[in-house]
């Protein structure tokens, strides 16, 4: 049996609320694995992350470059900071990052490992596939 794929999600703090209303959902297909789904990033106070933001710059590189994919949620109002950093470990280890939203992407869109999707449940889907296809 193939495992299922573990994911790191990355996005903007104040879009905790966004998260918690799509856990669900990605949950029934694949692990989530990133620093904030273990009770350091959803239990916070939205735009007030507070001692979070210490553990999650302590485990970002590590465990965004360890994940099987990278998830990415950001509008066109976003400014990207962080996200960028989870973005570049990603790439750097050779993982697929998955990009969901109307931000303007930078030239970085067009990497090979980088796919965009319409919706969070199209790349959650993809995300499945893609992992599957590269496991067998």
């Amino acid at each position: 049996m193939t495992r299922r794929p573990r994911v790191y999600c990355a996005s903007k703090w104040e879009r905790a609320q966004m998260w918690r209303a799509q856990l669900p959902s990605i949950i029934n297909h694949v692990d989530v694995i990133s620093t904030w789904h273990n009770n350091l990033y959803l239990d916070e106070d939205e735009g007030d992350p507070g001692i979070c933001r210490t553990a999650w710059m302590a485990n970002i590189i590590s465990v965004a470059s360890k994940a099987d994919a990278l998830l990415v949620y950001a509008q066109s109002s976003d400014r990207l900071s962080g996200t960028l950093v989870e973005i570049g470990a990603a790439l750097a280890a050779g993982r697929p990052v998955y990009l969901v939203g109307n931000h303007h992407w930078m030239t970085w869109h067009h990497h090979p490992f980088v796919t965009i999707s319409p919706s969070l449940r199209e790349a959650v889907e993809r995300i499945v596939k893609d992992h599957h296809h590269d496991a067998s």
